[in-house]
């Protein structure tokens, strides 16, 4: 009689602890130009440019991928020379889906991506002098927007940026007035 034995030993890899993700806040400082118009028989056209902050929260649902909502309590510009003057006013708030950079604070992309929709306002006053009188002209746009742009930070793993960011808005009660806007910023973000 012949008995024969085996001995089988599975080593098995130690699981990976599951990353925690907090969600986290975020700050924006930076300057956009934007272009806004009246389109019709009355055509008006006005470009400005505004230093802007916006503020946001971030959740995120994986390592690269969030969801932010993000306020810009103010947009502002105003210029003054002698009785000339300029000024512009926004606000907004937008819900968006980061992927990448910005999504996670455990992330180590070393790009982002963003896009969103949300709501905004928008204020343009401007003076001409025209054979020496006064003409004044305002565009105020109240509705949707939608936003799309892409975060680069310095290095992989960092939370600093430069946000780079496109926007289109338009009043939800005229048509015809549309908001075109280009947007450089630096930010960073923190825990909450």
């Amino acid at each position: 009689m012949f008995g024969i034995a085996c001995n089988l030993t599975f080593s098995q890899e130690p699981e990976e602890k599951p990353v925690p993700l907090e969600g986290f806040f975020g700050l924006n400082l930076g300057i956009s130009g934007s272009f806004s118009e009246k389109r019709g028989p009355n055509y008006i056209g006005m470009t400005d440019a505004m230093f802007n902050l916006s503020i946001g929260y971030t959740k995120p649902l994986m390592k690269n991928m969030g969801l932010s909502i993000v306020l810009q309590p103010i947009g502002v510009f105003t210029e003054v020379f002698a009785f000339e003057g300029d000024f512009s006013w926004q606000s907004s708030l937008i819900a968006a889906v980061n992927i990448g950079h910005g999504s996670s604070l455990v992330s180590e992309a070393g790009y982002g991506w963003y896009g969103g929709a949300g709501i905004v306002y928008n204020l343009l006053e401007s003076y001409d002098k025209r054979g020496g009188e006064f003409y004044f002209h305002k565009l105020t746009i109240f509705g949707p927007i939608a936003v799309t742009g892409f975060r680069i930070p310095p290095k992989a793993g960092r939370t600093e940026h430069i946000d780079f960011r496109l926007s289109y808005g338009m009043d939800m009660t005229v048509s015809k007035k549309r908001l075109y806007e280009i947007r450089l910023s630096f930010g960073g973000f923190g825990k909450d």
